[in-house]
């Protein structure tokens, strides 16, 4: 029997990862579907092998021709990032005194979603790490490394895939693209 994904170990140096290490660090890679269809890459953090895997929704992936192991639980498909605690949250509005209690409230729609709570702000060891910069690179460093890591989450790359897909890309490529700017503030 196969292990499952949580079980699974680099290749060359036995470094474990779970599906939230893929999910986060990993790569996505189009694939025509003749080949397969897409392709997640992660390096492992010890060794720097590439390890290819298929992704099979719900946070699941598999070496190529391994079944899927069991769908993970919830808490590991959150990505490392946004484990931060939450920013507090702005103060309920106060309605003008000449519009009666909760007029404006009733127009929008009843169905709306609520908005996520957005994870508290990078600091700059984790945009560097996030960036794959080590401290004292330059400007053109971090342009660099944000193109060639937004690359792989931008939304319009990832449009023709599943939900799941989508929301993890923009997730990361939010997370990208505050860690760009950080670091751009810090360097000056």
């Amino acid at each position: 029997m196969l292990p499952a994904m949580a079980d699974a170990r680099c290749p060359a140096c036995s470094t474990p990862y779970t599906p939230r290490d893929v999910a986060a660090y990993g790569v996505l890679r189009a694939r025509h579907a003749s080949r397969g269809g897409p392709l997640v890459e992660y390096r492992c953090p010890s060794c720097g092998r590439v390890v290819h895997l298929i992704p099979h929704g719900r946070g699941r992936f598999a070496r190529p021709g391994e079944p899927p192991g069991p769908p993970p639980a919830d808490a590991e498909l959150e990505a490392p990032w946004l484990d931060r605690e939450p920013e507090p949250e702005a103060p309920e509005r106060v309605e003008p005194a000449g519009e009666p209690q909760g007029a404006r409230s009733r127009a929008g729609p009843a169905t709306a979603e609520p908005p996520r709570p957005r994870p508290a702000p990078l600091d700059l060891d984790e945009a560097l790490r996030l960036l794959g910069l080590e401290r004292g690179a330059t400007r053109a460093d971090a342009e660099h490394a944000f193109r060639e890591r937004s690359l792989s989450c931008h939304p319009d790359k990832v449009a023709h895939l599943d939900e799941d897909f989508q929301r993890l890309a923009e997730a990361k490529f939010l997370a990208l693209s505050e860690a760009f700017d950080l670091v751009v503030a810090a360097i000056g």
